[in-house]
């Protein structure tokens, strides 16, 4: 009885070099947006100035009905959860796929944005709005960053990433990024309204979550193996091209030197 290999990560199907420079921007702008937020708060200008604005606004949208939903939400997604689900997504996709380059990556973003947000967190010591205004449980943690839009955003964008850059379809970027803003949006603003956060902390989350997800890419780039050009003739592994020799190289268990006849 032979056992299951892993197999390779389907190949990219966009160019690496779009893939370099969309990771390039991102680090330039989370980093430099996670900065101009983290003083915006220290200094209390800009964005920070509206911090305590936004939250009254944010509070005074309450219902009952609001809350039971954005409060489901944000239980969620935080930190215990997001673990679960994380832990859950990553090897049901090794599982099922039999491959490990994707689902590692996805698990090892998010525990490096876990890590990240704890040791922010204490070294800025920021304090969380009025515990009184906090709709559950109280939480006396530190404020900057939100963990739970980090995590969102590090979650849903790099899940996309992944799936989108080893898509045939040629709308799959445009959706998935549509998909991640949108529900990191909405955990974001569960935190403001339930009385959690600041907005300079969601914000910052969500800049910093770039900085993650463009080393996902990174990675991607460097454990995925570029495809050969090929033409349809020429597609099928094994197909030979003009010379006689495999017009396409097969990766992983199949990619097998030339065997000796007797």
């Amino acid at each position: 009885m032979t056992t299951p290999r892993l197999r390779p990560s389907p190949p990219l199907t966009v160019r690496p070099e779009r893939v370099r420079w969309l990771a390039a921007a991102f680090v330039v702008v989370g980093a430099g947006w996670f900065v101009l937020m983290m003083f915006s708060f220290l200094d209390n200008f800009g964005v920070g100035a509206a911090d305590q604005p936004v939250h009254d606004w944010a509070i005074s949208l309450r219902t009952p009905v609001a809350t039971a939903i954005l409060a489901f939400i944000t239980t969620l997604t935080g930190p215990s959860w997001m673990t679960v689900i994380t832990a859950i997504a990553g090897f049901g996709w090794m599982i099922v796929s039999r491959e490990w380059r994707r689902p590692v990556l996805l698990m090892g973003a998010m525990g490096l944005a876990v890590l990240a947000s704890t040791l922010i967190k204490h070294e800025l010591s920021r304090a969380r709005p009025d515990p009184v205004q906090m709709m559950l449980a109280i939480d006396q943690s530190y404020s900057f960053p939100s963990g739970h839009t980090l995590g969102t955003a590090v979650f849903a964008g790099s899940l996309a990433y992944l799936l989108a850059a080893h898509s045939a379809r040629r709308n799959a970027f445009a959706l998935g990024a549509v998909l991640a803003v949108a529900f990191t949006a909405l955990v974001a603003f569960t935190r403001l309204y339930l009385g959690y956060h600041w907005l300079t902390d969601v914000l910052a989350s969500a800049g910093l979550s770039l900085v993650f997800i463009a080393a996902v890419m990174v990675g991607d780039l460097l454990l995925s193996r570029r495809p050969v050009a090929t033409t349809e003739a020429d597609g099928a592994v094994g197909a030979k091209g003009p010379s006689g020799q495999p017009a396409v190289q097969p990766e992983g268990d199949l990619a097998e030197g030339p065997t000796e006849r007797p």
